[in-house]
């Protein structure tokens, strides 16, 4: 989570006690703060340009490994407005993709195995929004067919994530699923 406080102060008039005691609290909890007009427009510029992505966890499907979710966490936070999703029993992943797009997310990023991969990658499917993938499961056969092993370590494919390498691939849909691997006839 990103703090943020503006206090504008008139320059003509000088700090006052209650400034200084803000300044201090801001100092004390690492709370971005802004006095001048210079500084709050640079703030809210960097502010504007920071990517956000929702990642996207499956907690419903099987076991949690709390240690990656945290690796996970401090590997993308620095570069991202990182939104953390997690299905429940009331929660689907369609819900939740469909909730980050329509929260304008710049990356979706699914962490868990071939099911949470390839739901994500359906409700992303037509938008221009990429699909980030930290292959977590037992199998993830697509993430294979990317190069993106599932014997990869959640460190390796959030730096591909954040070097952002990219490949279109195509899709589609039948009987209102949607295909992103293969599909067969017979």
């Amino acid at each position: 989570m990103f703090w943020l406080s503006f206090f504008l102060v008139d320059p003509l008039i000088g700090f006052e006690p209650s400034l200084d005691a803000l300044l201090h609290l801001c100092n004390i909890h690492n709370v971005a703060v802004a006095t001048n007009l210079a500084t709050a427009e640079a703030i809210a510029t960097r502010l504007a340009k920071t990517r956000v992505a929702h990642l996207i966890f499956n907690p419903v499907s099987g076991q949690r490994d709390a240690e990656q979710d945290l690796l996970i966490r401090e590997l993308l936070e620095p570069h991202f407005s990182l939104r953390i999703h997690q299905t429940t029993r009331e929660i689907n992943l369609m819900q939740l993709a469909r909730a980050a797009i329509a929260n304008h997310a710049d990356l979706v990023i699914a962490s868990d195995g071939h099911g949470t991969v390839f739901a994500v990658a359906g409700a992303l499917i037509g938008t221009a929004i990429p699909l980030g993938i930290i292959p977590r499961g037992t199998a993830n056969a697509f993430a294979v067919a990317l190069g993106i092993s599932g014997l990869l370590s959640v460190r390796n494919a959030c730096q591909i994530i954040l070097a952002e390498h990219a490949q279109t691939v195509d899709a589609a849909y039948c009987n209102g699923f949607s295909m992103t691997l293969l599909a067969g006839i017979g």
